[in-house]
């Protein structure tokens, strides 16, 4: 869950948005910590006056929580609107202060 603001200028768009990592993990005393991981992103949205488009978003992590992001943490993304609501993701996190490379993929239903 998060929020998105696209402007476009008919041959690029040009936008910003939050998200939300999530991480679980299991309590030894039973049960479940869920670890919420904000991040502000940029974003540059190709040919968004035609779908499907394709999106490059660049963000930074607000605030690490969990045993999985920690320290300095960049996001690099590429996202591919293939159909109605359905996108493909792919990308990478760089996170312990670019020391640690974590690989991405997705899908995402709208």
């Amino acid at each position: 869950m998060g929020f998105r603001f696209v402007a476009d200028f008919k041959k690029v768009g040009l936008g910003a948005s939050i998200t939300n990592s999530v991480f679980f993990s299991d309590r030894p005393e039973g049960g479940v910590n869920v670890f919420h991981n904000p991040f502000v992103n940029a974003e540059i949205v190709l040919s968004p006056s035609k779908t499907p488009w394709n999106t490059i978003q660049i963000g930074y992590l607000l605030r690490d929580a969990g045993p999985v992001l920690q320290g300095e943490t960049f996001k690099l993304a590429y996202r591919y609107h293939v159909k109605g609501g359905i996108q493909l993701s792919a990308g990478m996190v760089l996170t312990d202060n670019a020391q640690t490379f974590i690989p991405m993929l997705g899908i995402r239903i709208l």
